[in-house]
């Protein structure tokens, strides 16, 4: 007889795990929606990305993910991955990114 599961005997552990994999593509998906630009013309510098999403997820009480698997996840959901020295996430890019009032081009 096949083993089948039933609802709610999941352990705390794969609940707690599910939990935070639908939240983290839920965070994902509201930043893309929120401070990105998509389309064919735009790229980023994936650290300048992972940046942006730290932030939002600071702001938005959420945890953040490190910048490989952001990449990563981003590559899963058909952007594309460009290494020219540095990697690039194209098919994406921020649609505004704060400078403070202070910085200088020079001092970096």
């Amino acid at each position: 007889m096949p083993r089948v599961a039933i609802e709610g005997t999941a352990s705390k552990e794969v609940r707690d795990a599910t939990a935070t994999y639908r939240t983290s593509e839920d965070i994902l998906q509201a930043f893309i929606d929120e401070a990105c630009v998509v389309g064919p013309n735009e790229r980023v510098q994936s650290s300048t990305f992972h940046r942006a999403f730290d932030r939002f997820c600071r702001e938005s009480g959420e945890h953040t993910i490190s910048n490989r698997k952001l990449t990563g996840k981003m590559v899963d959901r058909g952007f594309a991955k460009e290494k020219v020295g540095v990697v690039y996430l194209v098919g994406v890019g921020l649609q505004e990114v704060d400078v403070p009032e202070d910085w200088n081009e020079s001092d970096n």
